[in-house]
């Protein structure tokens, strides 16, 4: 029996700070503000982060600087409800508060949604947003339908950009560290005429491997990336505001998928004396990469009555690619790969909203949001003739391996997956504050989704030679299939022009309450419901159209929480507990297939699942220089119904009992700790900053098996920034993972039901120059 954290008690200990809060309010003084000063949009208005009744975290530019994050991955180390991991890279995976997932294939979408400057990114390739010419990061936790465009069930990231102004302003940044990493960062803002102002940011970075490839003799596990922000802002009167916004990233990347853990049958037959593989290791015929491409367009226009009413509408399009090259079975031979594993998609989005002004009790906010959308891929599965002679044959008949041995090569071949689902949604969205005296206000919210989705979905086999496949299958009358490899000897035959489509409407609500003691401490507390909807396994499929489509899932959440600010302005605590129930939860599970020796990936509803969890952000200045952090989570996410039916190799129904089992990738304990000290120098301020981050025992899978555990991990981070007087200069010197600590991010049983890994970033250190004009 697993020891989880109750949420009966996780209720006790908030509320027991809640009413420390309670007794120290009063000895506030906010007379100087020793903490950064986070403005957030969260709420359509520019808010201070410290005001607004939302379980969240928020990055002001100051913040993003200081610990040294380039990218939105860089974040989970210090925001622990965040969760990027796994893989990197295009499958690379996301999540919120433990319900982690990835768009492994172009039919199911993703449960968080990240947002640029007001406008939703539709696919999980394109999440890892390279943070450039930010204003803020707001990490919102919990559903959001009611605020947002588009609906999520876990949470959203809102990314706001800088905006344009008529101050000259710039800034040059190089960076360089071990595993040749080279990064030169460039941003420019400026005035153009007396209302128009504009500004760009410019990024590029460089970083080799830290894996080895035995077999090809070389390191891999490179990264490069490129990033550009462009802004063009027009204000003729206080009224009337129109910005033109523009980005474009890449990515491209020799990490390896995975490693072998442990030494499969081809391994040892090619490496007879390795007893164990070791770290970072891989032995692969294949040079992997894994590219992403990433642009967007937006065009805002904001304009205020006299009456003080905000309207807006912003009109976007994004889109995205990427494209893959892996082993799937990391050794010499060439069993299985996949090639040209890759996805386009394109994005439309029109939102129309209103924003009243605030009066003393009431405000208000309303909105349409239409979204359409068009992904679409042709994946590229191959399995070899290492493959036909290693694992095939022994299973055939006596009669006919001679026959299928010496035609390898002619019937291993391709197996194509080209499909492509159109999404059409529309959103009504209000939300609305009354408050019945200065301190007390009742938050309401609605949204109605109506979403329209259909799919093409192909599966092909083609043999290397065709005209043999079918002069052999004539030969033996036709006993087996070998038109149909390779999939035949993996399950998947042939599936042509599959077409379906679904509807689905919903109604969502939220329902708040919100307590302000005082300027500096508040409480709320909120009910809130969302809707995922289903789709389709549009991946390689191995037991027919079985489990092609899967359903809705619904969340529940409540929520309730704290933010203060007290010590005469010297302690900060952000503190929330939730529990959100869901059903009809979506996973990606292996699920083996009659009578047959591997196993289908396969997209179902898994049943309900409870999530309930308590999350601290806690900052405290020491003194007017030193400045101790602590943020933590802390999760109990089961199954709480989930029995999944497989059958074993004889095509006997298997029933296996999932629930009480954690969710994958969900530790129940995430937490970071830090220190900041300033120094006051001849040249101007030293900081020095040291962080702890800790994940604690979490499971790749659902089975919560021994091989899929992934061992608890904390990470030591250092940086020391030199920043002169005048703030034109700085210098930092910095090294993550400080300790060199080996540890596992994710775990996956290939079809083969071969263990694998993938290894987390080993020690990295480097140097910082900036350079600002102003």
């Amino acid at each position: 029996m697993k020891s989880r954290l109750k949420p009966t008690y996780m209720t006790i200990a908030v509320c027991f700070v809640c009413k420390s809060f309670t007794l120290v309010a009063n000895e506030v003084n906010n007379d100087e503000a020793k903490f950064e000063v986070i403005e957030v949009t969260s709420q359509k208005r520019v808010q201070n982060s410290q005001e607004v009744p939302i379980s969240m975290q928020a990055f002001g530019e100051g913040s993003l600087e200081q610990l040294g994050v380039a990218e939105l991955d860089d974040l989970t180390r210090v925001s622990p409800s965040l969760q990027f991991g796994g893989v990197p890279g295009s499958r690379a995976k996301m999540g919120i508060r433990g319900v982690v997932d990835s768009g492994r294939n172009v039919g199911v979408d993703s449960r968080t949604g990240i947002y640029i400057d007001g406008v939703y990114q539709g696919r999980s390739a394109s999440n890892n947003q390279h943070l450039l010419g930010i204003q803020s990061v707001e990490v919102l936790r919990g559903p959001q339908g009611t605020l947002f465009g588009k609906n999520t069930v876990s949470g959203a990231i809102n990314i706001n950009t800088k905006k344009a102004t008529e101050y000259f302003e710039s800034k040059l940044k190089f960076e360089a560290g071990n595993f040749g990493h080279k990064q030169a960062q460039l941003y420019i803002n400026s005035g153009l005429t007396d209302n128009l102002f504009g500004s760009i940011s410019l990024s590029k970075s460089d970083r080799g491997g830290f894996y080895q490839n035995e077999l090809l003799d070389k390191e891999v596990g490179g990264l490069e990336t490129e990033s550009v922000r462009a802004q063009l802002r027009y204000q003729p009167s206080d009224k009337l505001e129109v910005m033109l916004n523009a980005d474009y990233g890449s990515t491209y990347s020799t990490d390896p998928l995975a490693q072998p853990l442990d030494l499969n049958p081809i391994l040892s037959a090619f490496y007879p004396n390795l007893e164990e593989v070791p770290s970072y290791t891989i032995y692969s015929e294949l040079d992997y990469f894994d590219e992403v491409e990433y642009s967007g367009a937006s065009l805002q226009l904001n304009y205020t009555t006299d009456s003080g009413f905000a309207y807006s509408s912003i009109t976007a399009s994004r889109s995205s690619n990427s494209d893959l090259l892996a082993d799937d079975d990391y050794t010499p031979l060439e069993l299985l790969s996949n090639r040209n594993f890759g996805e386009d998609y394109e994005q439309f989005s029109q939102e129309f909203r209103i924003v009243s002004p605030k009066t003393d009790n009431f405000d208000w906010i309303a909105g349409i949001y239409y979204f359409d959308s068009d992904t679409s891929t042709v994946r590229e599965t191959v399995l070899g003739a290492d493959a036909i002679n290693t694992l095939v044959v022994p299973s055939l008949p006596a009669s006919l391996q001679s026959l299928i041995s010496d035609n390898a090569e002619a019937l291993a071949g391709y197996g194509f997956i080209p499909s492509e689902v159109q999404n059409e949604t529309m959103a009504l969205y209000a939300n609305a504050n009354y408050r019945f005296t200065q301190k007390l206000e009742l938050n309401l919210g609605l949204r109605y989704t109506k979403e329209d989705k259909s799919i093409e979905f192909s599966q092909i086999n083609r043999p290397n030679d065709p005209a043999t496949a079918e002069a052999l299958e004539n030969a033996i009358g036709g006993a087996i299939q070998l038109t149909q490899s390779p999939g035949l000897w993996l399950g998947g035959v042939n599936i042509l022009d599959v077409e379906d489509s679904r509807s689905a409407t919903d109604l969502s609500p939220t329902v708040g309450i919100n307590y302000k003691q005082s300027d500096d401490v508040m409480f709320f507390a909120k009910y809130a419901r969302a809707f995922q909807s289903g789709g389709w396994n549009a991946d390689f499929k191995t037991n027919g159209l079985g489990n092609f489509a899967f359903d809705d899932e619904t969340v529940n959440n409540i929520e309730a929480g704290v933010k203060a600010t007290l010590l005469d302005d010297n302690l900060r605590i952000n503190a929330s507990v939730f529990s959100a129930s869901y059903s009809d939860y979506q996973i990606f599970q292996y699920i083996p297939i009659e009578g047959q020796t591997v196993s289908a990936l396969e997209l179902t509803n898994a049943g309900e699942v409870d999530n309930s969890g308590v999350e601290l952000e806690a900052s405290y200045w020491v003194t007017e220089d030193f400045q101790l952090t602590l943020n933590a989570t802390l999760l109990d996410p089961v199954y709480t119904k989930y029995e999944n039916i497989t059958f074993d190799n004889e095509g006997n129904e298997v029933s296996n009992d999932f629930s009480g089992n954690l969710l994958a990738y969900a530790p129940e304990v995430k937490f970071y700790v830090a220190a900041t000290y300033n120094q006051e120098v001849s040249l101007g301020t030293v900081t020095y900053h040291l962080d702890y981050s800790y994940t604690g025992d979490n499971y790749a899978d659902a089975a919560n098996l021994d091989s899929q555990l992934l061992d608890a991990w904390g990470l030591v981070n250092a940086r020391v920034t030199m920043t002169s007087e005048n703030e034109k200069w700085s210098v930092s010197a910095f090294v993550n993972n400080l300790q060199d600590e080996e540890y596992i991010t994710e775990k996956r049983t290939n079809p083969f039901n071969w263990s694998t890994a993938t290894y987390g970033m080993p020690r990295f250190y480097g140097i910082s120059l900036s350079y600002n004009w102003f």
